[in-house]
């Protein structure tokens, strides 16, 4: 899809957006805003802080709507984008304001957890974590395996 005008929405999504990821096809890092958004900011899958702006503006009813950035919109070229609906049985979209505890457990009911995407307002890459992984082992999706982020993930959190 070719995006070319600044605050272009998005539309024909058969559902409302809880999250959408926007990559541009060949090149840079994809870049993500999910509904738990307060702001017209969005973020990258890097090291920055969640403060990308006139990319990812907001998510609509049936889709989302891109600003004047490249990341999202530069004139001819191609992007690619994956948008996630929000079923409280599948997806759960959050956020949590840190206390420097270890072992705090983040309530997240009714679900049975296999993958996660987690990542700080400050910086720091975007950790992933699947259910196929050894107990505390996390991938930052900008880096290698570390371990000692998640130490549990599975039924409600």
């Amino acid at each position: 899809m070719l995006f070319r005008s600044s605050g272009r929405a998005i539309t024909g999504i058969p559902f409302q957006p809880g999250m959408v990821f926007v990559m541009a096809a060949g090149s840079g890092a994809a870049h993500w805003r999910s509904r738990t958004f307060v702001n017209t900011n969005c973020s990258n899958f890097g090291s920055s802080a969640m403060t990308v702006t006139a990319t990812l503006l907001s998510l609509t009813g049936d889709g989302f709507t891109v600003g004047s950035s490249t990341k999202a919109n530069g004139a001819g070229m191609l992007y690619h984008y994956v948008a996630f609906k929000e079923d409280p049985a599948f997806l759960s979209l959050g956020s949590y304001v840190g206390n420097g505890i270890t072992g705090r457990f983040i309530d997240v009911p009714g679900i049975d957890m296999k993958y996660l995407l987690m990542k700080s307002e400050k910086s720091g890459s975007v950790l992933m974590k699947t259910d196929l992984l050894d107990a505390n082992k996390v991938v930052p999706v900008s880096g290698a395996e570390a371990t000692g982020r998640i130490n549990y993930m599975g039924l409600d959190g």
